[in-house]
């Protein structure tokens, strides 16, 4: 289906016809380059926080993390902000939208949590 809404020629609808929410670059008016850093930024956030969901079967707070592995984390999201912030090998995509990606990836880390001990239970 979606190589179907999203493929270049679709004899079945004209370009005027088409959807352009389909088209990442629409969201926020962003560029490529700075969709580039968007989600360059979302994967080094969520997949980090995901190490913290995955490492135990209860809540991400029931067992500490080990110091190297929490501080590892820290440094290189701090990192990873701080290169996509401001412009440092990626196109700077600001304040605001690290902003919006962290709080999307920290809504969805919550929430995956949330999912994975309650599958935990009904597994018992």
């Amino acid at each position: 289906m979606v190589n179907f809404i999203m493929a270049p020629s679709n004899a079945c609808f004209s370009d005027k016809h088409r959807s352009s929410h389909l088209d990442p670059t629409h969201v926020k008016h962003l560029n490529p380059l700075i969709l580039q850093s968007f989600i360059y930024l979302k994967l080094s956030v969520a997949g980090h926080l995901n190490l913290f969901v995955a490492r135990t079967k209860g809540s991400f707070w029931s067992v500490r993390p080990a110091k190297p592995l929490f501080l590892a984390v820290i440094l290189t999201q701090l990192t990873a902000t701080i290169i996509t912030v401001y412009g440092i090998l990626l196109p700077a995509m600001g304040w605001e939208l690290a902003a919006l990606v962290w709080g999307y990836a920290l809504t969805a880390f919550i929430v995956t949590d949330f999912l994975k001990v309650g599958f935990y239970r009904l597994h018992k």
